[in-house]
């Protein structure tokens, strides 16, 4: 896996890593749609989520890669 552009992320909703850069660094999201010609990546904090990814970095994520598969159970 090595990171790739943003610009080549899937965009069917698939969960993927995000890169933000700076103190935020990589996160969990997917791409939802777009809006106003702004790009919304969602995360969810298992909470309340999936919520839009708002001021993270200028301007949006730079770079994405696929999730790592799941560890193989015991």
């Amino acid at each position: 896996m090595t990171w790739q552009p943003i610009d080549t992320a899937p965009k069917d909703g698939t969960e993927v890593l995000v890169y933000f850069g700076g103190r935020v660094g990589v996160k969990s999201a997917a791409w939802t749609g777009s809006s106003s010609g702004l790009t919304i990546w969602c995360v969810d904090d298992e909470k309340h989520g999936p919520f839009p990814v708002r001021g993270y970095s200028e301007p949006y994520p730079t770079h994405w890669m696929p999730l790592p598969a799941a560890p193989e159970a015991v």
